[in-house]
């Protein structure tokens, strides 16, 4: 999970990528949807043994 959040940082570190609010906006609702899935996932795992 930490991949994208650390290509984003390098990427304004080393190329000069400009950090806007659409980029941070975007970065975090990719975040929370990873987040919905793994949850979906361990209470379906739970729920099944």
């Amino acid at each position: 999970m930490l991949g994208p959040i650390f290509s984003v940082l390098f990427s304004v570190l080393l190329l000069g990528d400009i950090l806007d609010l659409r980029m941070v906006l975007g970065g975090l609702l990719t975040l929370v949807g990873v987040t919905v899935i793994l949850v979906r996932e361990r209470r379906g795992a739970a729920t099944a043994t």
